[in-house]
C-alpha cells in the first residue's frame, strides 16, 4: 500500500510482466478452464463449427491485450450472441445450403463499425440505453438459450425457428429423450448449481464449468458414447456414440471458414450485421463498466479504445472463421477472483487455451455436448434469474414493466424489435408519470435544456424539463467539460422528470469524479416523488410518496434484543454505505445495500461498534453470486496495522508457496500454522499477533477477522446470523477489543 493507504497499482505492459508475470498466470489459467468449455458451448449453440468459439477466445486474448486499455477484464465470445449469429446461419443461407462464409463476412463488417464507433468517441453510447431494457434483452436471450439446450440435453436437436417455436417443442422432444445423456446434462447442472456453496478453497480455485468436465467426460465414457453402440436403460434400448460428444478437425486449419461479402448488399445481411454491433457494444461496454468497478485497483478504462480494441479482434476472427469478440464478465470476474492484476492476464489465457487445442485436441473430442448443454442452461438462467426481476421490482414497478415488455417482445420479434418496444414503451410510461403533454414531452426529448455555468469554485450544470436517457447525451457532454479536481453541481430541482438511467449515470459519474479529487453534488427537489424507495428510482414533481413496510419475525427479535440491550436498530435499507468497501473483503465484491443496522457501543472501552445485515455480489453482471450476511464492524480507539486472518487451509499453503496474493495483500510468515495472515508489504502485521492474541482467537469462536488500521471487521457465515448470534458477535467483540488495548498499554 501507499502512504496514503490506497492500494499500489501494479506496473502496465513490460512492466507489468516482470512486475506481476506470477498472479496473472495463475489467474489466466483459472479463467482459460472457464474459457474453453463456455467457447465450445456457445460455438454448438451458435450452430457453428466448436473453432469458432476457441478462435474467439485466442484472438480474443492475444489481440485485443496489445490495443485497449482495460486491465483486468477478458475477452471472447458472449452467449448474448447466440440467437443472433444461430438465425443468421438460417437466414444467410443460399440455395446450396452454404451460410457460414456469409455468416462470417457479416462479423468481419460489424468489427469494422465498431472499430468507426470507437475513432468517433462513441464509447458512451452504452450509457444511453435503459438498463430494464437491456436485462429485458439479456433475460430474453437467456430464455432463448435454455430453450435451445434442453433439447441438447435429452438427447435431440433444437428444433429450429423462433424462440416461441423452441418452446413449444420442448414436451415432444422431453417425450424423446436418451436418459444417459440427461444424467450427464442433470450432472453438470447440479455441479454448478453446488459449486457455489461448497467452502472448500480447492474446489473454488478449480472453476466450476471445469468441474462439470471432469465429471461428465468420465461419465460419458461409462455410458460407452466413445463408440456407437445401444444401451439399455429400464429395459429400453438407447442409441449412445459419438455423435454426443464434441466433434473437432484433426488439423486446426481445416477449421478455418473464410468471409463470403457477395451479400453486402441484401437487408438480411445488413440486419445481421446491425444485430451483432449492437449486442456485442451494448455488452461490451457494459462489461468493461462493470468489470472497472470490481477492479481492486480501481482503474478506468477508455471506453472508446476498448471499443476500437474489440472490434479489431472481432474482425480478425471473422476473417478466420470465429465468433464475435467482446468483453466478458464472466471471466473477468474469475479473473480478478483469481488475482489477475494487469491486461497480460486476458493474453496468457487466450495462449493456453491455443495451446490445449492444438496439443491436446483428442481430450476435447471426449467431452459430452450434454455437458456443454448443462453450462449453458445454467449460463441461461443467470441471464433470467429470478433474482433479476426481484432486484428490478426494487427498482420501481414501471422498471419491471419496460423489462417484461422487453422481453416478450424479443421473444416474439427478436432482438432488434424487441429493442426498440422496450425503448418506446420506456418513452411511454415517462411521458404518462411526467403530467405533461405530449407536445412537451416530445420537445424535451428532441431539445433537451441543459445548461451550465462556471465560476472560480462551481462547475453548475442545471437540468430543466424532461431529464432521461434520450437526454442524458446532453447532460454527459456538458459534464465531461468539467474541470479536474473541481467542484460541480448538478440540479435537477426544475426538471418535470428524471428516470433511473440518468441518476444511474450521475452516481457514476460521480463515483469517478470525486476518486480523482474532486467534488460532486446533486441538487433535487424535496417535492420530489419517487416509484421505489431506491436511490435512482424514477421520480417527478408531486407530494412524497409514503412507503410502508411490514417488519419479518427476524427483524423483531433484533428489535427485541435491541430494545433489552440498549441498542438504537434501524431496520431500513441503506443504498449508500461505504464503510464496508473501505475493508480488503470488499474491494472485488461491490456492496450493493446494508439494512438492519444495530449501533452501540464498548463505553468503557471508548470503542463503537455496528452490527448490519450487508447484501454484496461476489463477481458482477451476470456473473454475481449474491451473498446475505451478517457483519460487525468496531471502531477503534487506536491504530492497529491493516491486515486480514482466517483459519489456514491445504490450498492457501500451495498458493501462497506460488506467489499469490490479493490486490497486494501478501502472505505474512511465521505467525501460526493454525492461521492465514495477509497484509500489505509495508505492514508490521506480525508484531501484533503476539501468543495472547494467537490463544483468543484458537480458544474462541472463529471469526474471519480483518483490519483496515482504524476499524476492525468480523463475520462467520455466508448468511445472516440470528439474534442470539449477534450478541454473541457483540460479546467477541468485546473481548477482542478490551485484549488489544490491554496489549497495547
Amino acid at each position: 500500500m501507499q502512504q496514503d493507504g490506497t492500494t499500489k497499482v501494479p506496473k502496465d505492459w513490460l512492466g507489468g510482466i516482470r512486475e506481476s508475470w506470477r498472479v496473472d498466470l495463475i489467474a489466466a489459467f483459472s479463467v482459460a478452464l472457464v474459457a474453453l468449455p463456455l467457447a465450445l458451448g456457445i460455438a454448438l449453440a451458435s450452430n457453428v463449427p466448436p473453432m469458432a468459439g476457441v478462435i474467439s477466445v485466442v484472438l480474443g486474448g492475444m489481440v485485443t491485450t496489445l490495443i485497449r486499455t482495460g486491465h483486468v477484464g477478458i475477452n471472447g465470445p458472449t452467449p448474448g450472441l447466440i440467437t443472433v449469429i444461430a438465425g443468421a446461419v438460417i437466414s444467410l443461407r443460399d440455395a446450396d445450403g452454404t451460410s457460414l462464409p456469409y455468416v462470417f463476412a457479416a462479423v468481419v463488417v460489424a468489427g469494422a463499425i465498431q472499430v468507426l464507433m470507437g475513432l468517433v468517441r462513441m464509447g458512451s453510447v452504452g450509457n444511453y440505453f435503459p438498463s430494464s431494457v437491456i436485462n429485458g434483452l439479456l433475460a430474453a436471450i437467456g430464455v432463448i438459450i435454455i430453450a435451445k439446450q434442453l433439447h441438447v440435453g435429452v438427447g435431440n436437436n433444437p428444433a429450429g425457428g423462433s424462440a416461441l417455436n423452441e418452446l413449444a417443442a420442448i414436451p415432444n422432444s422431453f417425450a424423446d429423450t436418451n436418459p444417459f445423456v440427461l444424467i450427464i446434462a442433470l450432472v453438470s447442472v447440479a455441479i454448478l448449481i453446488i459449486h457455489p456453496k461448497i467452502k472448500s478453497r480447492f474446489v473454488h480455485f478449480v472453476p466450476a464449468p471445469m468441474w462439470v468436465l471432469v465429471f461428465s467426460v468420465p461419465l460419458a465414457s461409462a455410458f460407452g458414447f466413445f463408440r456407437d453402440h445401444e444401451k439399455k436403460f429400464l429395459g429400453t434400448s438407447f442409441g449412445v456414440g459419438p455423435k454426443y460428444l464434441v466433434s473437432l478437425p484433426d488439423k486446426l486449419l481445416e477449421a478455418l471458414v473464410f468471409p463470403n461479402f457477395s451479400k453486402i448488399t441484401t437487408p438480411g445481411f445488413w440486419l445481421v450485421v446491425i444485430s451483432i454491433c449492437l449486442v456485442a457494444t451494448i455488452e461490451t461496454l457494459s462489461s468493461t463498466k462493470a468489470v472497472d468497478k470490481i477492479d481492486p485497483y480501481r482503474r478506468k478504462s477508455d471506453l472508446n479504445r476498448d471499443l476500437v480494441a474489440v472490434g479489431i479482434a472481432t474482425m480478425a476472427c471473422g476473417a478466420i472463421g470465429g465468433l464475435p469478440v467482446i468483453t466478458v464478465i464472466v471471466r473477468s470476474s474469475v479473473n480478478i477472483n483469481h488475482g489477475g492484476r494487469t491486461r497480460w492476464s486476458n493474453f496468457y489465457h487466450g495462449a493456453i487455451v491455443l495451446a490445449f487445442v492444438s496439443l491436446l485436441p483428442w481430450a476435447i473430442q471426449k467431452v459430452p455436448l450434454a455437458a456443454l448443454s448443462g453450462i449453458l442452461i445454467f449460463t441461461g438462467y443467470k441471464l433470467a434469474s429470478p433474482k433479476l426481476f426481484k432486484d428490478t421490482l426494487r427498482f420501481g414497478n414501471e422498471q419491471l414493466l419496460i423489462l417484461l415488455v422487453t422481453l416478450l417482445a424479443t421473444l416474439k420479434a427478436g432482438l432488434l424489435l424487441g429493442l426498440i418496444a422496450g425503448v418506446f414503451f420506456a418513452l411511454i410510461i415517462h411521458w404518462l408519470w411526467s403530467g405533461i403533454s405530449p407536445a412537451e414531452f416530445l420537445h424535451g426529448v428532441f431539445r433537451p435544456n441543459v445548461v451550465n455555468e462556471e465560476t472560480d469554485a462551481t462547475y453548475y450544470v442545471r437540468c430543466r424539463g424532461l431529464t432521461n436517457f434520450l437526454t442524458l447525451h446532453a447532460l454527459d457532454r456538458h459534464l465531461k467539460a468539467a474541470p479536474s479536481g473541481g467542484h460541480v453541481v448538478v440540479d435537477l430541482s426544475t426538471a418535470k422528470l428524471a428516470d433511473f438511467t440518468t441518476l444511474e449515470f450521475l452516481q457514476s459519474f460521480a463515483s469517478d469524479y470525486e476518486r480523482d479529487g474532486g467534488r460532486f453534488e446533486l441538487v433535487e427537489s424535496s417535492a420530489t416523488s419517487a416509484s421505489s424507495t431506491h436511490p435512482f428510482s424514477l421520480r417527478r414533481f408531486q407530494s412524497h410518496i409514503e412507503v410502508k413496510e411490514r417488519q419479518t419475525r427476524r427483524q423483531s427479535r433484533l428489535a427485541a434484543l435491541c430494545d433489552e440491550k440498549g441498542w438504537s436498530f434501524d431496520p431500513g435499507i441503506n443504498w449508500q454505505t461505504k464503510v464496508e468497501s473501505e475493508f480488503h473483503f470488499f474491494t472485488t465484491r461491490p456492496v450493493e445495500y446494508v439494512e438492519n443496522a444495530i449501533h452501540g457501543d464498548y463505553e468503557e472501552l471508548e470503542a463503537s461498534w455496528l452490527v448490519e445485515d450487508v447484501t454484496f455480489d461476489e463477481g458482477a453482471f451476470i456473473a454475481n453470486e449474491e451473498h446475505h450476511m451478517t457483519i460487525l464492524t468496531i471502531s477503534l480507539p487506536l491504530e492497529l496495522p491493516v491486515f486480514v486472518i482466517e483459519k489456514a487451509a491445504l490450498i492457501d499453503r500451495l498458493l501462497n508457496y506460488a506467489g499469490y496474493a490479493e490486490a497486494d495483500f501478501y502472505p505474512v510468515k511465521d505467525v501460526c500454522e493454525d492461521f492465514d495472515v495477509k497484509a500489505p508489504a509495508d505492514q508490521d502485521a506480525r508484531a501484533f499477533f503476539t501468543e495472547k492474541v494467537l490463544e483468543f482467537l484458537r480458544s474462541h469462536e472463529l471469526y474471519h477477522l480483518e483490519s483496515k488500521g482504524d476499524a476492525i471487521m468480523i463475520f462467520k457465515m455466508d448468511r445472516l446470523a440470528g439474534a442470539i448470534e449477534v450478541e454473541r458477535m457483540v460479546a467477541w467483540g468485546r473481548e477482542f477489543t478490551q485484549l488489544i488495548l490491554n496489549c497495547r498499554a
